[in-house]
């Protein structure tokens, strides 16, 4: 398997497959596998107890599944790859209904090209495909879906590659080695946007992508020490014979805002690339192997780096040595390699996930699923990281009052992954940043102090806002801010309803 997604009808499987009795692809979009390998989608019950539908996806030679990603309507299901047939079924009226090479070869001879796939929800249905290509060899590695289109990203040494007129990067490097590129489709499949290639002199692989409001990133692998828009980045330059790299697009693809080399003296890269979001702002997670050239090999690393891949970001100050506080990890083992990681959808208690593959002769995990080694040639391995010491509020109050009064409501500063020995001072402002209350509101008590936090524990203060009877009724947003040491400002909103007659709760 190469990809996976997840909503709630269940889990969004990917591959590919040499199977001719693949289970549960009676009743998909493709039932039968139409020649050697063949890309596959499954989806299983979110409990994984039961399997509820498979299709192929391919032609008569090789087609290789890569990424999923889930949208909505007609086109749930997204699934892309590459593939080195001719023969693909539901790319008429497609963006590009012809494999990018026009000359057929023997099956096992051909060139590749990408695709992408588009399955109802439940696979019973294929509702579109594409090639996506050019002469040479082109391979999607990564898609990702956002307002309404699709993001392709992966490897090309096409220097015909459709649609990259006007885009970052118009030509293909001239080193007869492959460039990346990233693509943008219509979520219907039946238009390409804009392409853009992004690389330099030697060989550069995407491997991964992310969209984030009009931001687009994507991350992989070069050789090449002339990378577009890495100056001024976290790593303007490279550190050995090749480095992984991360880069920031616009949403249409014709600039590259900021780039940045990851790495060190040895070979390293970026496989696996999440955004999230933090009271801090939001970051960027890249993930893969980083070698600094010893002789004990590459290990698994995580980056967090601030939104314009400008430096690290910046993590929260904490008394407490447990919880780790840098924005760069190494070493989860020895010569091991992290292939994925996942960003809970939280901005409360940031942590990563990462998971990939480690060799045997580490250390036990004393307390994990499975504590020790399994056995064979590698096995592979989740880590849990605990990247910033938090707090929040909880709940987001109400309040309601009348003109001339007070009205009350209880809240909670929930401390998060071991937040403690910061003393947070609260406030009560009119926006998130700042700013004096309107005419007419006050709150007694405030700022007030709450002292330190337990650890993983709960403080609970009374919240009073007081109106004036000139106030005009109707809803008013406040905000209580947080500020615990130098860190930057946590905030809460606030509701309240100015209203003639408090509502009975009766």
């Amino acid at each position: 398997m190469s990809g996976f997604a997840v909503s709630e009808a269940g889990i969004y499987v990917t591959g590919s497959t040499t199977s001719t009795d693949f289970p549960g692809t009676t009743g998909g979009a493709r039932p039968q596998n139409a020649g050697g390998k063949d890309a596959f989608a499954a989806l299983l019950t979110s409990d994984l107890k039961a399997l509820t539908q498979a299709t192929y996806f391919g032609g008569t030679d090789e087609d290789a599944a890569s990424s999923m990603a889930l949208f909505g309507g007609a086109y749930a299901v997204f699934v892309a790859g590459r593939t080195a047939s001719h023969d693909l079924v539901g790319i008429l009226d497609s963006a590009q209904p012809l494999n990018g090479d026009p000359v057929i070869r023997p099956v096992g001879q051909n060139t590749n090209d990408g695709f992408i796939a588009a399955f109802s929800a439940d696979l019973k249905s294929l509702t579109q495909a594409t090639y996506l290509g050019g002469r040479s060899s082109d391979s999607i590695n990564a898609i990702a879906v956002s307002a309404g289109f699709v993001y392709a990203t992966g490897e090309t040494v096409s220097t015909d590659f459709p649609k990259t007129g006007g885009g970052a990067q118009e030509i293909h490097y001239p080193d007869g080695q492959s460039d990346a590129f990233v693509a943008l489709l219509t979520s219907s499949l039946t238009t390409h946007v804009r392409a853009t290639y992004l690389g330099g002199l030697g060989q550069d692989i995407a491997h991964a992508i992310a969209v984030s409001g009009p931001d687009v990133f994507v991350a992989g692998e070069t050789t090449a020490s002339s990378f577009p828009g890495t100056l001024g980045g976290l790593q303007p330059t490279s550190g050995g014979a090749a480095d992984g790299f991360v880069a920031r697009l616009n949403s249409s693809l014709a600039n590259v805002i900021q780039a940045s080399y990851v790495g060190a003296s040895g070979v390293d890269r970026v496989l696996a690339l999440g955004v999230g979001g933090s009271f801090f702002g939001p970051v960027v997670n890249v993930a893969g192997s980083f070698d600094t050239g010893g002789i004990a090999g590459p290990d698994a690393f995580l980056w967090v780096l601030r939104h314009d891949l400008k430096a690290f970001a910046e993590s929260f100050p904490t008394a407490n040595p447990a919880v780790r506080t840098l924005s760069a990890f190494y070493s989860f083992g020895s010569s091991d390699v992290a292939t994925a990681l996942a960003v809970p959808p939280s901005i409360s208690g940031f942590n990563v996930y990462l998971a990939g593959e480690i060799p045997p002769s580490n250390a036990d995990q004393p307390g994990a699923a499975q504590p020790r080694y399994g056995g064979g040639a590698s096995d592979g391995f989740v880590d849990k990281l605990i990247l910033v010491s938090d707090y929040s509020f909880s709940p987001l109050p109400t309040i309601n009052v009348t003109p001339g009064g007070q009205g009350l409501a209880t809240v909670t500063v929930n401390s998060l992954n071991g937040f403690t020995g910061e003393a947070v001072k609260l406030g009560i402002f009119a926006q998130p940043t700042g700013g004096a209350l309107p005419a007419g509101f006050t709150a007694p008590g405030f700022p007030q102090d709450i002292g330190s936090l337990p650890p993983n524990g709960s403080f609970f203060f009374t919240l009073t806002i007081g109106v004036a009877s000139t106030v005009t009724p109707g809803t008013y947003t406040l905000w209580i801010i947080g500020f615990p040491g130098t860190s930057v400002a946590h905030a809460a909103r606030v509701t309240v309803n100015v209203v003639n007659t408090i509502p009975s709760t009766m």
